[in-house]
């Protein structure tokens, strides 16, 4: 058996259940409930999750859209990130000055 002409999935090619198929549905019912979803959407992704017969296709009618059209959240700091930057630059300058203070005196 030729394992290379085997298509790579990702361990996410196996049969969807039916119950799989329902907590997909409440998940995005919940979402749109929280209003990350307009009713178009919901429309589009129920109807794709109720036809998915695969696990990959069910994650595929369930991926965040934002996540994959935004950058990483790497990619741009945070405030809190920024926040500490800036307390670690002025206790170091703290410390600069109390040293140099120190061999003035």
């Amino acid at each position: 058996m030729d394992d290379a002409a085997e298509p790579q999935t990702g361990g996410t090619d196996f049969p969807v259940t039916d119950h799989q198929r329902q907590a997909a549905v409440n998940h995005l019912e919940g979402e749109f409930a929280r209003g990350v979803l307009d009713t178009a959407s919901l429309e589009r992704r129920r109807a794709a999750v109720l036809a998915a017969t695969s696990v990959a296709e069910l994650l595929a009618a369930t991926a965040d859209e934002q996540a994959s059209a935004t950058a990483p959240s790497s990619a741009v700091p945070s405030r809190r990130t920024n926040m500490v930057a800036l307390t670690a630059g002025l206790v170091v300058g703290l410390l600069v000055l109390v040293s140099v203070l120190a061999r003035i005196v």
